[in-house]
């Protein structure tokens, strides 16, 4: 892995274990090191493999079956359930999470509150905003009448998106 603090490259290596953010401190194998500038760092998998992400994850619980990619509003169970923008009356909104692991219901796993995703089958045509569609992101914008808009991220090519769900929705009239 290649680290970068502000555009210069640091050090080549391999991390195994922790990486705190902190100040940059001597390297050697087997040692951490830290980071003493703001950085982003994204894990060079993400651009190459399928269902990979990066991001703000919790485990909870889902009150249906969901995959990776699955698009979700908390329902008033306290559970994870699986958005619709062509649900009447908003009734599934706001989208807020993206499961980022298969989990059966009833079960607690991997979901996604913001981040960045990639999904080989996405299949996003235009770059740009991404809405809320039939359980997951779309690059439409819904125009039924009845049907929800909200903004769920942006897309960043063909495959990959930034999830950042702006909570607010408005119902197509």
């Amino acid at each position: 892995m290649n680290i970068y603090v502000d555009g210069e490259e640091v050090v080549d290596l391999t991390i195994s274990s922790s990486l705190s953010v902190d100040t940059i401190s001597e390297y050697t194998s087997g040692s951490s090191i830290t980071i003493n500038s703001p950085i982003l760092i994204l894990d060079e998998a993400l651009a190459h493999a399928d269902h990979t992400y990066e991001g703000t994850v919790i485990d909870d619980t889902v009150g249906e079956n969901v995959v990776f990619g699955d698009i979700l509003y908390m329902k008033s169970d306290g559970k994870w359930w699986k958005g619709n923008s062509s649900v009447a009356n908003s009734a599934e909104c706001p989208i807020a999470a993206m499961a980022v692991a298969t989990i059966v219901a009833d079960a607690a796993g991997k979901i996604l509150l913001t981040g960045v995703v990639y999904d080989a089958t996405f299949n996003f045509v235009t770059l740009g905003p991404l809405y809320m569609g039939a359980d997951l992101p779309t690059h439409t914008k819904p125009s039924v009448s009845g049907h929800t808009v909200q903004i769920i991220g942006i897309a960043l090519d063909v495959d990959r998106m930034i999830f950042n769900p702006d909570y607010t929705f408005v119902e197509v009239a």
